[in-house]
């Protein structure tokens, strides 16, 4: 089944897969989905990814940003930032079936967690994936 990025509708999502996560990726502008499962094998168990949506908190759309569709029920997503500094902002299902990171968002976020000693070796493959890949 193909998956439209929700940040590129005529952009195709392809999977990459690693230690048992596979993250849908985009080509055309580097944003990653995560299914609700797939957080809790980065992050390295349940409590932490539930934790990690728990802290996100509704953000304005930045200007000129259209709304985000989820990619496996056409929902419009959530804007939701967590509490750290800096936020990390993330499009977020309703429905709870994943969330997008664009590609800053990824990159906040990855950062995020090596600085709070929480990388995992997905995490740290996902990192030198895209450290070199910028958009």
């Amino acid at each position: 089944v193909e998956v439209q990025c929700p940040h590129c509708p005529e952009e195709v999502l392809i999977a990459i897969e690693y230690e048992s996560v596979e993250v849908d990726y985009c080509v055309g502008c580097k944003g990653i989905w995560l299914d609700s499962g797939e957080l809790e094998l980065l992050l390295g168990d349940a409590e932490a990814a539930e934790a990690y949506m728990s802290i996100g908190s509704p953000v304005e759309v930045p200007d000129g940003e259209k709304a985000r569709k989820c990619p496996e029920c056409d929902k419009v997503m959530t804007k939701e930032g967590t509490n750290s500094e800096p936020p990390v902002i993330f499009d977020h299902c309703p429905r709870g079936h994943g969330m997008w990171l664009d590609y800053e968002e990824l990159e906040t976020m990855l950062k995020h967690l090596e600085e709070n000693g929480t990388p995992t070796e997905v995490g740290r493959y996902l990192h030198e994936i895209f450290e070199n890949d910028s958009p």
